[in-house]
């Protein structure tokens, strides 16, 4: 698979393998706790498409397979060398390369003149209220994280 044919759901799955093997309901349950359906529309049938088609494509590979208890079994997956390769040249390129995206911000940007000037300004203020709201609480969440990270590794 080239790293341009990655979808925004493979560099979330790539990026969680990164910190260790994780089976898919460990990969969606930290995807859940760090939000990233904000990034990425996140649905269970589209996280194990996506971890099928990583490991067909050798981005990704078994670890082991283990049952606990009365549980179905459970695949652990890590990321491969070419599956380091190809989420880091993804990303080079996505930060890099200006692409043509079609999400609802350029549209309403593009059609805003039909409202009046007024109208228009008030929706950019609430929009920037909204998304200085959203980094705040980012920012915290991070943090967190990090603290989370220094304290189990002592």
């Amino acid at each position: 698979m080239r790293s341009s044919s990655l979808t925004p759901m493979a560099l979330a799955v790539l990026e969680c393998l990164h910190e260790c093997p994780r089976h898919p309901y460990d990969i969606h349950q930290t995807m859940q706790e760090r939000e990233v359906w904000r990034l990425v529309k996140l649905t269970t049938g589209s996280l194990y498409h996506t971890i099928e088609r990583l490991a067909v494509d050798g981005l990704i590979e078994v670890v082991e397979t283990s049952r606990a208890g009365r549980r179905p079994e459970r695949t652990t997956y890590r990321v491969t060398e070419a599956g380091r390769d190809a989420f880091a040249a993804k990303l080079r390129s996505m930060l890099a390369e200006p692409s043509v995206e079609y999400p609802q911000y350029p549209v309403a940007v593009g059609f805003m003149h039909e409202l009046e000037l007024e109208d228009a300004l008030f929706q950019l203020r609430r929009r920037t209220i909204v998304l200085e709201a959203q980094l705040a609480a980012d920012r915290v969440i991070e943090r967190d994280r990090k603290s989370t990270r220094l304290n189990s590794s002592h």
